[in-house]
């Protein structure tokens, strides 16, 4: 399962409150992220995703959990896309933003090394 772990000082809770729209169109694909909704502990966020790639539509939701030191982006398993290059790109867009956080956030473990925004 794709997956983006930030460690360092960020929380789901501030990525909730500054989380930014996302609106990327490149080559032939559109990503979208416009709503994030996160439950009452404030640790877990649900961000609502769209990509576009080649003519399908896919509709997901990108989990962002709160855990000891880290947070960590990935495909909620219950909207689980293909895992097109589309929707790795958007993974790593939603991690960006939880990195830019506080600037001594890095990326920790993930297996989307080429698709990471420095």
């Amino acid at each position: 399962m794709p997956h983006i772990v930030v460690d360092g000082p960020a929380s789901a809770d501030k990525f909730f409150q500054q989380f930014q729209s996302i609106l990327d169109r490149s080559d032939a694909r559109i990503l979208k992220a416009r709503d994030v909704f996160i439950n009452q502990s404030r640790k877990s966020a649900l961000v609502e995703s769209t990509v576009v790639e080649s003519g399908r539509t896919q509709r997901f939701f990108v989990h962002v959990s709160q855990g000891e030191g880290a947070v960590t982006v990935r495909l909620l398993p219950a909207t689980d896309p293909e895992k097109t290059d589309g929707v790795k790109r958007l993974l790593a867009i939603i991690a960006r933003q939880v990195l830019d956080q506080d600037p001594s956030c890095r990326y920790g473990k993930t297996n989307l090394q080429p698709f990471l925004i420095p």
